[in-house]
């Protein structure tokens, strides 16, 4: 196993349970014997509801975490009304 490469828990398979139905693209692992997923698929965003921080290459980034029920409810909207905006995303989505 290379650096590129990581070992996934049991209940990571919950992100790969639908991978087969084309929604992702999938691209050459790093020496092209293999076809791997660009991205890992989520259920819901995962990143809005859990948040994140780290520093890299002397940038920072700082998400702080979400209430699952409005960014539930902001996908939904988002979803029905594809037209709409980040102040009416944010009206569903309080933070």
């Amino acid at each position: 196993m290379r650096y590129t490469e990581a070992r996934l828990s049991s209940i990571s398979e919950e992100l790969l349970v639908d991978i087969d139905k084309d929604t992702i693209e999938f691209v050459d692992n790093f020496d092209s014997s293999l076809k791997e997923p660009s991205v890992l698929p989520s259920k819901f965003p995962n990143l809005l509801v859990n948040g994140s921080s780290g520093i890299a290459v002397g940038m920072a980034t700082n998400i702080p975490p979400h209430n699952l029920g409005e960014v539930i409810d902001g996908a939904i909207h988002y979803i029905d009304n594809s037209e709409t905006t980040v102040k009416d995303l944010m009206k569903k989505i309080k933070g």
